[in-house]
């Protein structure tokens, strides 16, 4: 009897044994840091494939700086690069495998507002947040309240607009590329302006024969008080048209302004141009020093020292503030979609979100806080106008 009771108590105790081992395992398994998924919306394809690596070591950047401050210790982020190819159809392929096969967490955009307008068409219906530090075209706030961004285009037609009507410039010409952006633009901009559109030009991005706008520009030279150009995104569409202008006779006859709006200017187009046209206007984002605080020229300094730039500076500080957001959120236990939505609405009025500039909150799902800018050139070089 007493060998039975024995034999019965060592597998009771065996029994203990195992489940201890296997609530163990368990535990172990855990333990394990969970992993956020984040789309990253990548330029992969020309022409933005160019400020691709300017994207790649802001995310580096960025990063290494968040785990120097203690960031992402109970937490995996994995960011998941997609090529959207700044169109509709592409952008929307990539959303719809990311969110249902590889069950992003959160999507952050690009600059294309076609690319964004489509991954927030399928954000939204999924419930998957997305932010967009750059795209900026006004109909990315109507699909509804999963899509967040850092700043409307309106705020740049408004600027633009009002700047024109200030100075009684009646009559101008709007050169424009066939894109979601400029077209939104222009759409905004024409209920703002009050007075003439003699010239009217919406471009494709793949058009190379630019002699009859240049002719009509030519053509209209003594009457019109100002050019504006909106969303030419390449070095060679912005050469191109100046050329054409040069050989027409247009930037020697021309004595009003020439205004450009929220182009991505490089070296080679500093280079090429701006010696020719001093009287030039740029409306664009503040990313002047002058702007930024000594956080912010400290910060720039270093990436800069490290990695070099061919971006604009505030883009690449945009990029840098939507991964400062991110990590904020995960660090405070926002890991899943729904608890990310949370998190972004309650940076309210009454709760701004403090960073590099100065505060900022979203009203709906857009953020109040920026404000565009002129530049003028002096000696051939783009200057903050105060």
């Amino acid at each position: 009897m007493k060998k039975t009771i024995w034999i019965l108590l060592s597998a009771t105790i065996t029994l203990f044994a195992l489940s201890g081992c296997t609530n163990t395992s368990t535990q172990t398994k855990t333990q394990t840091k969970p992993t956020v998924k984040v789309w990253v919306i990548a330029p992969l394809s020309w022409p933005w494939a160019a400020y691709w690596e300017d994207v790649v070591n802001t995310y580096k950047y960025t990063l290494e700086k968040m785990k120097q401050e203690w960031k992402m210790k109970d937490y995996d982020l994995e960011f998941i690069y997609e090529d959207g190819k700044c169109n509709w159809k592409d952008a929307t392929s990539a959303a719809q495998k990311l969110v249902t096969v590889d069950k992003v967490d959160m999507v952050l955009g690009w600059i294309c507002s076609a690319e964004t307008l489509a991954a927030a068409k399928v954000a939204q219906a999924y419930q998957v947040p997305i932010l967009s530090p750059a795209s900026s075209s006004p109909e990315i706030s109507k699909f509804g309240e999963w899509v967040w961004r850092f700043y409307s285009d309106i705020n740049q037609a408004n600027l633009v607009a009002w700047y024109l009507n200030d100075k009684d410039s009646q009559n101008i010409a709007l050169l424009y590329e066939n894109t979601d952006y400029a077209v939104d633009y222009i759409k905004t901009f024409k209920t703002l302006y009050k007075w003439n559109v003699l010239i009217d030009e919406k471009i494709n991005g793949d058009e190379r024969d630019f002699w009859i706008i240049a002719k009509k520009i030519a053509k209209e030279i003594q009457t019109l008080d100002a050019v504006i150009m909106i969303n030419w995104g390449t070095d060679s569409l912005i050469i191109w048209i100046i050329n054409k202008f040069d050989q027409e006779w247009v930037l020697q006859n021309f004595k009003w302004e020439f205004m450009w709006s929220d182009t991505l200017f490089s070296s080679s187009i500093l280079d090429a141009v701006w010696s020719k046209m001093e009287w030039f206007l740029w409306a664009t984002l503040p990313d002047d020093r002058s702007t930024y605080g000594s956080k912010v020229e400290s910060m720039m300094s270093e990436f800069k020292t490290q990695y070099g730039i061919k971006w604009v500076d505030f883009y690449i500080i945009l990029y840098q503030e939507a991964i400062n957001l991110l990590t904020d959120m995960f660090d405070a236990g926002n890991l899943d979609s729904q608890s990310i939505w949370a998190y972004l609405k309650l940076i309210d009025q009454e709760n701004p979100r403090e960073w590099y500039f100065w505060n900022y909150y979203f009203q709906w799902t857009d953020a109040q806080w920026l404000n565009f800018v002129f530049k003028k050139i002096v000696n051939g070089k783009p200057e903050f106008i105060k």
